[in-house]
This record gives structure tokens, C-alpha cells and sequence, in this order.
């Protein structure tokens, strides 16, 4: 058997494959949990589906589903099989360690433990997909294969993979990704882009009966929850969207919410902006310059600028000034 080094295209078009079975089998384990009313989310699952589906597939077999299906195979640098220990290193430690965990964890640290949206963890995802690009084009070989003293090899005299054996396991992933998405949809009863946004199905169903219904203004009835509970949470069904600020901001101005609740909470901002937000509101006599000023800087140490470009909350805090 003469071996080569796997190609880059091939090692690509198995780790699709891969990755395509990773998330079908993250998203039925996320719906089998939230029968039993756990909450899941893709990053987590798919985070330990993909450590365990390396490791296992690697110690055993020497070759996950897709390097099989593309004709590949991992092995260390001396020849050896794969073993248990050497799969831990490369799939758990070097791999998504290095590749996925360190990253999005030091970015974490750098907001000083502020929330981060999941745009910024794609971000800093797609920016070491890029740098493992380049370091593959110089070192002809991943940084996690390096470190864990692996390869990925193919056997030279077995000739070109079937192509229509490729195709058909490539459409078979796409498929079964299709229908797990098709299925969720279905069962949730919309689609989850901005074009089905106001024309999802039977998601809007309840709200739409119950306002038809409804004999009190939308004032009346929020400050009518307050004589049952505590606090009333209000939910937006999208960020940008302007007259829903316009109603918060018709609320807290109301006589009845100033005299007997007095605080709000809001998901839009930072943590290390609430001082300058105090400063903001308790400022008295501010000029509009003033006021334009302080607002912008509240906006600008947000973690959303500045790619952030609607000015919704931005109108909200001019107004509330």
C-alpha cells in the first residue's frame, strides 16, 4: 500500500460530511431535550457531538464517516494506528479546543464576562477558518494535526473515488440537514427568516385572537399586569423594529408607571455602560448638544457598535432625556 497526504478538497469535502451529521444529530438531541423541559443550545450540543463523534470515531475506526466516504484515514506520524489518547489530543484539545473553544472563551474575557451575541462568536470563528487557511497553505497540514504529531492519508494506488458514490453521500447530507430544518419549521409553525417575519403561521395565531378580543388600550392592559405581578417582561419579535420603542416609551412616562414601579430593564446595552447611562439620567439642565452627546456615548460603548446601525433605543434615551 503506497500512502499520500490526503488533498485539501478531499479533507474539505469529508469534513462537510462531518459536520453535516454533527449538526443532524445536535439538533435531535436538543429536540429530545426539550421534551423533558431542558434547554440546549446549538453551540453546546454541537460543541460536545463533535468532540465525542471524533474521539470515538477516530480511536476506533481511524476515519470518521466522512474521511471513510472520501477514501481518508488519520494515523500518527510514526505510522502507528490512532489510540484513545492520541484521539482526545487532536479532536478534543487541539481541535476544537484551539479552534473553537479558546477562541470565543478569550473573547468572552476580553468583554470582561459581558454577554456576547452569537454574530461575534461566528466572527471570531470564520477569523480562525481563515488563519487555519493560511497556515495550510504554508505547513500543508492543520495546526491540530502538527500538535498531535497525526495525519490524514489516503492509499495512492486505490485510484479516484467514485464520483457518484461522493455525490450521493454529499446530496444525503443536504438532504437529511434539509429535513431536520424542514421538520422544526413545521412543528414550531414558522420560518425563521426576516421575509416570513409577519406571515409566520400559526405562531401569531394566539396573539391575534386574544387582541381581537381585548376591551383596554395596550397602556392599560401593561400597567394592569402590574396589579398581579411584580414584573412584566416585554418581548420583542425583532431588534430593529421602531414602534415598539415608541411604546415603551409612551409607558414609562405614564403617571400610574412612575408612581408605582419607577424601574426599567432593558436586554439592549452593556453592563460597563450603566454608569454613564446613570450619569446620563440624573444629569439636570442638559443642553440638546448635551443630551446628542451623552446618548452617542452610551450607544458607542455598546458591544453592538458599530455594526449596530438602527437607532431605535438611541431615539428611546433622546426622548427619555
Amino acid at each position: 500500500m503506497k500512502l499520500e497526504r490526503a488533498a485539501f478538497w478531499r479533507r474539505l469535502a469529508a469534513a462537510w460530511i462531518d459536520w453535516s451529521l454533527i449538526y443532524a444529530v445536535s439538533s435531535i438531541l436538543i429536540a429530545a431535550a426539550r421534551l423533558v423541559s431542558i434547554r440546549v443550545s446549538l453551540g453546546q450540543a454541537g460543541l460536545a457531538v463533535a468532540v465525542v463523534y471524533g474521539v470515538v470515531c477516530l480511536s476506533r475506526w481511524g476515519a470518521t464517516p466522512g474521511k471513510a466516504l472520501m477514501g481518508v484515514w488519520v494515523q500518527r506520524k510514526n505510522g502507528q494506528a490512532m489510540d484513545l489518547r492520541i484521539a482526545l489530543l487532536r479532536e478534543g484539545a487541539a481541535k476544537w479546543g484551539l479552534t473553537v473553544v479558546l477562541p470565543v472563551w478569550g473573547v468572552w474575557r476580553l468583554a470582561h464576562g459581558v454577554w456576547v451575541t452569537s454574530i461575534f462568536d461566528l466572527l471570531v470563528i470564520l477569523l480562525v477558518m481563515a488563519l487555519m487557511l493560511v497556515y495550510w497553505l504554508f505547513a500543508k497540514a492543520t495546526w491540530y494535526d502538527q500538535l498531535s504529531r497525526t495525519s490524514v492519508v489516503r492509499d495512492a494506488g486505490q485510484g479516484a473515488l467514485n464520483a457518484r458514490t461522493a455525490f450521493a453521500a454529499v446530496a444525503a447530507m443536504v438532504l437529511l440537514c434539509g429535513a431536520i430544518k424542514a421538520t422544526e419549521c413545521f412543528h414550531k409553525g414558522w420560518i425563521s427568516c426576516n421575509l416570513a417575519l409577519f406571515n409566520n403561521g400559526k405562531s401569531t395565531r394566539p396573539y391575534v385572537t386574544f387582541l381581537k378580543r381585548a376591551h383596554a388600550t395596550p397602556i392599560d392592559y401593561v400597567m394592569g399586569l402590574f396589579d398581579r405581578y411584580d414584573v412584566v417582561v416585554l418581548c420583542e419579535r425583532a431588534h430593529p423594529e421602531f414602534t415598539q420603542w415608541e411604546f415603551i416609551y409612551d409607558l414609562v412616562r405614564d403617571r400610574r408607571f412612575i408612581d408605582r414601579v419607577g424601574h426599567v430593564f432593558t436586554e439592549y446595552g452593556s453592563r460597563n455602560t450603566q454608569p454613564v447611562l446613570d450619569e446620563f439620567m440624573n444629569a439636570p439642565d442638559l443642553s440638546d448638544a448635551d443630551v446628542t452627546a451623552r446618548a452617542l456615548r452610551v450607544m458607542r460603548g455598546s458591544f453592538k457598535w458599530p455594526y449596530w446601525n438602527n437607532t431605535n433605543f438611541y431615539e428611546y434615551l433622546l426622548n427619555l432625556a
